[in-house]
Formats: structure tokens, sequence, C-alpha cells
């Protein structure tokens, strides 16, 4: 693997070989990047599952490569789950977010078969780690401005969409028991979350969602609210062991359980946060301008519900 230093000493830009060609923007561009987010350890570029060129701002050749191991498995794991979930009929994954105590990895597609990997040290605040999750985006933007594409708008970072009409009916979908609904309930908004539901050890104790109101009917031309219902469940049971599959592949890199896995599909985005006493909920939000918006309300109700007596 060969190097190049940049203008700081704190970071290179590397290379899978001498012959790996680096776009002549891109270095410039990475360096906006960590400058606008500080917490952002590492970028990879991966073409066809093989690494490509990064930027490594990390100390220790040993963590670097456990990172270069982890791209390459999340690069092969990516067309996985985008065949899982095409069924959905949301389109295509476009970001992936693992987030764990000790750090945090996003990725996100170019084009299919190229993706770019970032992440994050333990010692970054959400904040932080959402500034270098925004910062990537700009990245992933460039090139596929470059390719002539336009931008997807992964996480919502760019486009938070218009406001809801203050007469825009709720209609409001629920299954399971009043206490366990009662929490998951103020969380249904048709600015974010549209679906909320409640799982322990892969059974579902608890769903809600306002599939049913007239303002989300734009997104139903592929799908019925039924159908997506059941989609959603089956989705959910599997959700418990994909973060253990996940879990296991990025245990090297990042350390210790994931808390929190988003898949942001072309519509909205599916939410995995990790509850006490292998409880978990998954949300979900048809509304691409919304992501952003659904992922801090899953934040607010996990943290309540981590913090709330049993």
């Amino acid at each position: 693997m060969s190097t190049s230093p940049g203008s700081d000493l704190t970071w290179r830009v590397e290379t899978a070989d001498e012959h790996a060609e680096v776009p002549a923007a891109l270095p410039a561009r990475l360096r906006d990047a960590v400058t606008a987010a500080p917490g952002l350890d590492c970028v990879g570029f991966f073409d066809q599952d093989d690494f490509v060129y990064g930027l490594n701002r990390l100390s220790g050749a040993g963590r670097w490569e456990a990172l270069l191991r982890l791209g390459v498995h999340l690069a092969v794991a990516w067309r996985g789950l985008d065949r899982d979930l095409q069924p959905l009929r949301t389109g295509r994954l476009i970001r992936t977010v693992l987030d764990a105590e000790a750090g945090a990895v996003f990725c996100e597609t170019v084009r299919p078969g190229r993706h770019v990997i970032g992440t994050v040290a333990s010692a970054t605040s959400a904040a932080d780690r959402e500034r270098a999750d925004a910062a990537l985006t700009t990245v992933v933007d460039h090139l596929r401005t470059a390719d002539r594409l336009p931008t997807q708008n992964p996480g919502a970072f760019t486009d938070e969409g218009p406001g809801i009409p203050p007469t825009a009916e709720r209609v409001l979908h629920t299954t399971g028991p009043s206490d366990l609904l009662a929490p998951l309930l103020p969380g249904i908004r048709l600015d974010g979350l549209h679906a909320i539901a409640y799982y322990t050890r892969g059974t579902q104790l608890a769903t809600a969602d306002c599939f049913d109101s007239p303002h989300l009917a734009q997104f139903h031309h592929q799908a019925t609210p039924t159908h997506r219902r059941a989609l959603y469940t089956t989705l959910g049971h599997d959700l418990a062991a994909l973060a253990t599959h996940l879990n296991q592949a990025t245990a090297e890199a990042l350390g210790g359980p994931l808390h929190r896995i988003v898949l942001d599909v072309q519509q909205g985005a599916i939410y995995y946060r990790r509850l006490p006493r292998q409880h978990y909920l998954v949300g979900i939000t048809l509304d691409q301008t919304q992501v952003r918006q659904a992922d801090h309300q899953m934040h607010a109700l996990a943290h309540h519900l981590s913090t709330t007596p049993a």
C-alpha cells in the first residue's frame, strides 16, 4: 500500500498500490471533510469490494488495517442488504450507519459497486458523529456530480423538505397492550417516524404506525399500508440476527456491541436501536427528507425507554 503526505501531517492519502489513480480534486474534498468534522478518522473508497484509495488519520497501522478489513466486509455485505430490502419497494440502499460505544462507521454508495466508508473513534460525541456522517455525504455528492449523477440526499443533510400542513391528519394503526404503546404513540409523526415497533429477542410486542394517513398516500404507489406492515414485521424479526452478524463484523474495528443501525434507502430509512434486557426498537420513515429528523426521534425514544424503570 502506498501513501502520500498531505499538507497536514496528521493525515495522509493511502492507495491500494502505486497504480491507483486518485481523482485530482478528491484530496481537497477530503481536507474539507476532516476540517468540517475533526472526529472523522479515515475515509476509504471501495470499488467492487476492493479498497482503492482513502484518507488515514489514525494512529497505528493495526487499527487502519482492521478498518480496511471492515470496509471490504461491509462492501460485500451491502449487496445482500440491498437485495433483502428490495421487497419493501423503497428503492436502493444508499447509506448505512453502524454505531457502537467505541466508534461508528458510515457507508455510502456512489453508484452500485462503488462505496465510500468513513469511521469515527470513541472520543467523539453524538453531535461530532453526525458531523462526520454529514461531511462524508458531501464527498459522496462530489463523486456523484463528477459522474453526472444527482444527489440522493443521504441522511437528509442537504434537504429536510417542506413543512407539514397543520391540517394534515395523523391516522394511527396499533397492535399490542396499551402500557407498551403509551411511550411509542407520541413518537409517530407525519414529519418524522411513520412507524415504530417494540421487540424482545425477535418477538414483536407492540407496533404503531400512521401509514393510513392521507398525507402519506403519495408513498404507497407500489405497496399498500397493509402490505408494508407485513413486510416491516418480517424485517423487524430479521434485524436481531442482522445486528448480531454486524456486531461480529465490527468488533475488531469498533469494539463493543452496536446500539444503532440505520439503513437509509432512496425513499426513507429503517432504524434499529438496542435497548436493555435484549429489547430493541425498529423505526420507519418513508420520507427521504425526514431521515435525519426521524433518527433524532428514535434516539430520544430509545433514551426514554432505556432510562425508564421497567
